[in-house]
């Protein structure tokens, strides 16, 4: 990685697991979703209420005719296949074969616990950023960061992906684009509660939802990132304790396409930077060493002992009017 961007090691490849790997942008699809970035930035702009579903709305719609370059259709099988569905508009399944279904016969082989530990640390990881990034954007954080009610969002939150879980569904967690109905005016829990009823009405339309295409989701997604960005003039980049972990967090989310990856790195710079400050506090508070200012900073000089021979030399050459 070099000013900020990547750069290949000398004899190193790309990665096939990396999405952009040309320089070239001929996909139609690709032309259409900067459309919908266009519409979307500019009902932005314009304070457009409902910008990011305007956007939506019409890439989907565009998409949905059949026979063009930029169809959601393609004319093969598995477009064929995919139109079908989507003709059904309503359309149920019965969760009778995955709610419930639990196996506890791995629970005693490390890799078990292994994947366990993992989605635990991840999903901490995830909800903290989120929740704590969406309470600073909404204007709830006071001055440590907290806001009210904290306990019981993280409460929620872990009692959803539970109960989500036991049903047989993804991880039912707090996301990042909750950043659009903030932005949008959302702050109270009617906001929550009407999108949890568009949810539930969307379980009877899985078709029509199913087959809006990735090119109309992705520049809200991308326009949320804007909105996001708006917390990094809190950082102080003067600092370098608190710069460079920063940095490290804010570009290794996009490499590693995982928030969580991107904290782990920043925080665990950030412990690396401070540990042998915090290791020479400790060691302080046990007498062990003694700070040269005798308080607030400065670093620290030599065992007890030693520090206060030196101090008392110092006051015995003063004495001599040395």
């Amino acid at each position: 990685m070099a000013n900020g961007t990547v750069s290949l090691i000398p004899g190193g490849t790309v990665s096939g697991d990396i999405l952009c790997l040309r320089g070239r942008m001929e996909s139609p699809t690709f032309w259409l979703g900067i459309v919908g970035f266009i519409i979307i930035a500019y009902c932005l702009v314009k304070n457009v209420k409902g910008a990011m579903i305007y956007g939506i709305v019409f890439v989907t719609a565009v998409s949905w005719f059949r026979h063009t370059k930029v169809t959601a259709f393609p004319d093969d099988s598995a477009g064929d296949a995919a139109f079908e569905y989507f003709r059904k508009v309503v359309d149920v399944h019965a969760i009778k074969s995955t709610a419930g279904a639990l196996s506890f016969k791995g629970i005693g082989s490390g890799q078990f616990w292994e994947a366990l530990i993992t989605f635990l640390y991840v999903d901490v990881l995830d909800t903290t950023g989120t929740l704590y990034s969406m309470a600073r954007f909404a204007g709830f954080a006071d001055e440590n960061g907290d806001f009210e009610g904290q306990y019981f969002a993280f409460m929620s939150d872990a009692t959803s992906i539970v109960v989500g879980s036991l049903l047989g569904t993804s991880p039912v967690t707090a996301f990042i684009e909750s950043s659009t109905g903030i932005r949008e005016g959302g702050r109270t829990g009617i906001t929550a509660l009407t999108v949890g009823g568009y949810f539930f009405l969307a379980f009877f339309f899985t078709p029509l939802l199913a087959s809006i295409p990735a090119w109309a989701v992705g520049p809200p997604l991308i326009l949320v990132g804007v909105l996001m960005m708006r917390s990094v003039v809190e950082i102080e980049w003067d600092d370098m304790r608190q710069a460079i972990p920063a940095f490290v967090t804010l570009i290794l989310m996009p490499l590693t396409y995982s928030i969580a990856y991107g904290l782990i790195g920043g925080i665990g710079t950030y412990v690396v930077l401070n540990a042998l400050d915090w290791g020479e506090e400790g060691l302080a508070k046990l007498g062990v060493l003694k700070r040269r200012d005798g308080g607030g900073g400065g670093g620290f000089v030599g065992s007890r002992g030693e520090g206060t021979r030196r101090d008392e030399n110092v006051k015995a050459a003063g004495e001599d009017g040395v």
